[in-house]
Parts: C-alpha cells; structure tokens; sequence
C-alpha cells in the first residue's frame, strides 16, 4: 500500500499524532491546563477545511467536555465521568483518521 503525501493526509496524521499526545497529556498533567482547548480549536479548524473527515456531533462534544474539564466547577466523579466521555471520543477521532489514511 503506498502513502500519497497530500495536504489532507499529512493534516490527518498530525491530528492523530497530537491526539496520541492529548491522551498522553491528560493522564500525567493537571486536568487544568489550557493545551487541551489549543488542540479543539485545530480539531474544529481541521473539520472545517476538510469537511466530511470527522463528525461534527463528535467535534463539538469533544469541546464541551474539554470546556468542563478545564473550568473544573464540578465534583470528582463527574470529572472521571468527562474523562471517560473525552476519552471515548478521542479514540474516535484516532479510529476515524486512520480510517481517513488507510482509506477504509
């Protein structure tokens, strides 16, 4: 199987590279950080230029439970409950971008 390098593909594989990295990143940092909603705002960029890449319902679910999870005005178990959500919907995205590359 060959790789084309076009710009879809290489912006498909940096978003599933930094998505990697926000995993990484959301269970070893402070759940506070400000990085996570850097990575929606590129997550929606991406989903606008290349339409029909990732869901939008998707898209927009991840930045509200980033939105929650930064802002942290709820208790511990609802924080483990959006942790579980964003993490579910991470793994979505990197389940559709290797779809997007291997052309399933």
């Amino acid at each position: 199987m060959d790789f084309d390098v076009t710009p879809f593909n290489l912006a498909t594989f940096l978003l599933l590279a930094v998505t990697v990295g926000l995993i990484v990143f959301r269970f070893t940092r402070r759940i506070d950080s400000s990085w996570p909603l850097v990575y929606y705002f590129l997550v929606v960029l991406y989903s606008k230029w290349f339409t029909d890449s990732l869901q939008p319902e998707w898209v927009y679910a991840a930045v509200v439970t980033a939105l929650f999870l930064r802002f942290e005005l709820i208790g511990v178990w609802v924080i483990r409950f959006f942790r579980l959500v964003e993490l579910v919907i991470l793994s979505n995205f990197l389940w559709r971008g290797l779809g997007l590359l291997m052309r399933w």
